[in-house]
C-alpha cells in the first residue's frame, strides 16, 4: 500500500520509518535491503497485482516518454519509487547490533546517508524538557523552569559518573537523548499517579470524618429523644400515682360495703341454719376438697397471655416445664401425643387456653385419667416452688394440675354427699335470697374497683414500656457517645493528615522528580555509586 501511494497514487513523496525496537525479526531488514539497493522487493507483488500496478502507470510512462512494454513499465515504477519513496532508519549506536547488521546487510549503510545525533547540550535539554513537560498542571511558570533544569542537570550529572563506572567496574553504562526522552516521559506518568493516590487518600479521610460528624450529630438527636421520653415517663409516673389513689379510695368503700353484706349474710345463715344442718355433714366432707379447688382457681387467675406466649416461645425447655405441659395435655384427654410440639400447639391461642384451663371439669375427670397424671405430679420438682425458677407459667399450671387432681380424689369420695348436699341447697335457697341484694350492691363495688385495677394496670403497663425505650435509647447514647469520645482523636488525627496531603500535592512535585531520576539512570550502577550519584543530587538541590 505505501509503494503505491508512493509510485502510483497519489504518487507523492512518502517517509517510511522504522526503530529498532520494531525490528522483532531480522527478516524485515532482508526487505529493507533489497528496497534500499535495488528499489524492489523482489515477489512481494504476485504477477495480477504487478499488472493492475503497471496498468495504471502506463499513461504516465507514455508522457514521460517510456516504452509501453512490461519490462520498460517496470523500470518507470522502480525510478518512481526511488524518486518519492524514503527509508528512514532510527539505531541507536549502543552495542553491536548496529555493526552486525550493517555487516549483514550492507545497503543499509550504502544506500542511505548516516546522520548521527550526539549528545544534547545543556540548553537543548532544557529546551526539550520544557516542551515534554508544558502541559503538567505545576503552581506557576518559574516552576516549569526549574523542574526544566533540574532534568538537564540530573542527566548531565550521568555522564561523568558513567566514565568513572567504566573506569572501576569496566562496564560500560550510556545515556542518550532517548534516556531523557524516557526520564521526562516517566516522571509525568509517576507524578500523575502519586497525585491521583494523594487524593484518593484525601477523599478517603474526607469521607471518614464526614462519618463521625455525621456520628455526633446522630448522638444530638439521641440526647434529644431521651429528654422527650423521659418527660412522657414523668407523666405515666403521675397518672399511675393518680389511678393508685383512686384504686385505694375505692378499696376502702368496698371494703365498708363487704362488712355490711357480711352482716346479712350473717343474719341470712342464720335464717338457714335449720336448712343448713341436712348438709351440715356434706359440707365436712366437701371441705376437704373445695380449697383444692380453690388453689388450683387462684393458681389460674395469676396466669396471663403473656406469661403463656413466653412459655410456647422456648425453643428447648427445661424437661420439668415439659412434663408440666404433658400433664395439662393429659387432662386434656391428649394420651398419644404429649411431646412439646403438641404442647406449643395447645398454648396456640392464650386467650383460649386460659379459657379451657378455667372452666376445665375437675369433677369428671377419669380414674384412668388420674392414674396416669398422679406418676408425673409426684416427682420432687411437680410444685410451685420448684417450678417457679424455671418459668412461672409453668409454676402456676403446676399448682393448677396438682389441685385438680387433689380435688377429684375427694370429690370422688364424697359423691354420695354432693347428691345431699343438692337438695339441701333447694332448701338454702329462700335464705340465700335475701343475701343476694347485698351481695349485688357488693357486685357493683367490686366491678368498679376491678376496673380501675385494670385501667391502672394499663397505665402502669404503659409507664413500663415508655421507661424501656427510655432506658435502651440511653444505651444507644451511651454507645455513641463512647464511639464518638473514643475517635476523637482519629478525628484530630485524620485532620492533620488531610493538611499534610494537601501540602504534598506540592512537594509531591520535587519528590516524583528524584525518584524518577533514580529510577532512570542508576539502576545499571553497583551501590557505591548510586549512593554517591544521589548524595551529589542532594547536595545540589540543597545549594540551588
Amino acid at each position: 500500500e505505501l509503494l503505491n501511494k508512493a509510485a502510483v497514487r497519489p504518487g507523492t513523496p512518502h517517509a517510511f520509518l522504522l526503530t529498532d525496537q520494531q525490528i522483532v525479526d531480522e527478516g524485515f531488514l532482508v526487505f529493507i535491503n533489497d528496497l534500499l539497493a535495488s528499489g524492489n522487493i523482489p515477489e512481494l507483488f504476485t504477477r495480477e497485482e504487478l499488472d493492475t500496478v503497471l496498468s495504471s502507470l502506463r499513461k504516465q510512462a507514455k508522457a514521460a516518454n517510456v516504452a509501453d512494454t512490461r519490462e520498460g513499465l517496470t523500470q518507470f515504477f522502480t525510478d518512481k519509487l526511488r524518486r518519492n519513496l524514503h527509508v528512514i532508519l532510527c539505531h541507536s549506536p549502543v552495542g553491536e547490533a548496529l555493526r552486525v547488521r550493517a555487516r549483514k546487510f550492507p545497503a543499509i549503510v550504502s544506500g542511505t546517508v548516516m546522520d548521527q545525533f550526539h549528545s544534547w547540550p545543556r540548553d537543548a535539554l532544557v529546551h526539550v524538557a520544557l516542551r515534554f513537560i508544558r502541559d503538567l498542571d505545576l503552581p506557576s511558570a518559574e516552576l516549569h523552569s526549574a523542574l526544566a533544569e533540574h532534568m538537564a542537570s540530573v542527566h548531565l550529572s550521568v555522564d561523568p559518573a558513567n566514565q568513572r563506572f567504566y573506569e572501576v567496574e569496566r562496564r560500560h553504562n550510556y545515556t542518550t537523548p532517548k534516556s531523557f526522552l524516557e526520564l521526562i516521559d516517566f516522571y509525568k506518568s509517576f507524578l500523575v499517579g502519586k497525585r491521583l493516590d494523594i487524593d484518593k487518600n484525601i477523599e478517603r479521610l474526607r469521607r471518614g470524618l464526614g462519618t463521625l460528624e455525621e456520628t455526633r450529630v446522630k448522638v444530638e438527636g439521641l440526647r434529644e429523644d431521651l429528654r422527650e421520653k423521659m418527660v412522657k415517663v414523668d407523666e405515666q409516673k403521675a397518672a399511675v400515682d393518680l389511678l393508685i389513689e383512686q384504686v385505694a379510695k375505692a378499696s376502702a368503700v368496698a371494703e365498708e360495703e363487704s362488712r355490711i353484706a357480711n352482716e346479712e349474710n350473717e343474719r341470712a345463715n342464720e335464717a338457714a341454719e335449720e336448712a343448713s344442718s341436712i348438709q351440715k355433714k356434706a359440707d365436712e366432707e366437701l371441705s376437704e376438697a373445695l380449697p383444692a379447688m380453690e388453689r388450683a382457681r387462684e393458681a389460674v387467675k395469676c396466669l396471663t397471655k403473656p406469661a403463656i406466649q413466653e412459655l410456647k416461645a422456648l425453643g428447648k425447655p427445661p424437661a420439668e416445664c415439659m412434663e408440666v405441659t404433658k400433664a395439662v395435655l393429659i387432662m386434656r384427654g391428649e394420651l398419644k401425643n404429649t411431646d412439646w410440639k403438641a404442647s406449643q400447639k395447645m398454648m396456640n391461642d392464650p386467650g383460649k387456653f386460659l379459657d379451657q384451663v378455667r372452666a376445665f371439669d375437675a369433677e369428671n375427670m377419669t380414674q384412668e385419667t388420674v392414674a396416669l397424671i398422679e406418676p408425673i405430679i409426684s416427682q420432687p420438682f411437680f410444685n410451685f416452688e420448684v417450678m417457679k425458677g424455671k418459668s412461672l407459667a409453668a409454676a402456676y399450671l403446676a399448682n393448677w394440675v396438682v389441685n385438680i387432681v387433689a380435688y377429684n380424689n375427694i370429690y370422688r369420695k364424697v359423691k354420695p354427699l354432693m347428691d345431699a348436699f343438692a337438695q339441701a341447697t333447694e332448701s338454702r335457697q329462700k335464705a340465700e335470697a335475701a343475701l343476694a341484694v347485698v351481695q349485688e350492691r357488693v357486685k357493683e363495688l367490686n366491678e368498679r374497683l376491678a376496673k380501675l385495677n385494670a385501667k391502672m394496670q394499663d397505665a402502669d403497663e404503659e409507664k413500663g414500656r415508655v421507661l424501656a425505650e427510655a432506658e435502651e435509647c440511653q444505651l444507644k447514647l451511651d454507645l455513641a457517645e463512647r464511639l464518638v469520645n473514643g475517635l476523637a482523636d482519629e478525628n484530630t488525627r485524620w485532620t492533620a493528615s488531610v493538611d499534610q496531603l494537601e501540602n504534598s500535592k506540592v512537594t509531591v512535585i520535587g519528590d516524583a522528580m528524584l525518584a524518577s531520576a533514580f529510577v532512570s539512570y542508576v539502576g545499571a550502577f553497583t551501590s557505591p555509586f548510586r549512593v554517591s550519584l544521589i548524595e551529589v543530587q542532594l547536595q545540589r538541590n540543597k545549594n540551588s
